[in-house]
């Protein structure tokens, strides 16, 4: 059995990019950062393994379309913590100037904007509602792609 999935946890790098597609579907882009982990152990004696942060982050484009996308225009802003899962995506390309290139995407199946205790405080938005509406609009993307599969 062959499954594509993938889920990631990072910050937004900038505010998303909203288009729609020729038959008027919107489709949102945004960047992700997320950090690199690794796990060391310290000599054989200590089997307990420690997660350090290393380097630079990855940098993910994710992209998410119809209801999704609406959600990710109203609710992810630079910087925001986002919990993306989804599948990966490679696509080859021609650039205006004639150079190919490849491109890999995560396509979202859902995402989930991450709340801060402080943020919660801070927000005008009402947490629940969000998150309701989220919940609500990430099961509709859901049940859309089942449909789409079929």
């Amino acid at each position: 059995m062959n499954y594509n999935y993938c889920m990631f946890v990072g910050n937004a790098g900038r505010a998303p990019e909203i288009r729609a597609t020729n038959d008027g579907m919107q489709v949102a882009s945004f960047s992700l950062a997320v950090s690199t982990w690794t796990r060391e152990t310290e000599g054989v004696a200590n089997a307990k393994a420690k997660a350090t942060k290393e380097g630079e982050p990855i940098w993910l484009r994710i992209v998410a379309f119809g209801k999704l996308a609406e959600t990710v225009e109203k609710f992810v802003k630079k910087g925001s913590q986002v919990l993306v899962a989804g599948r990966l995506s490679v696509r080859e390309y021609t650039t205006k100037d004639g150079k190919e290139r490849t491109s890999v995407e995560i396509i979202a199946q859902s995402i989930e904007v991450q709340h801060l205790e402080k943020k919660k405080q801070e927000s005008e938005i009402n947490v629940d509602e969000v998150d309701r509406q989220m919940q609500e609009t990430n099961a509709g993307a859901q049940s859309d792609m089942v449909h789409q599969a079929a």
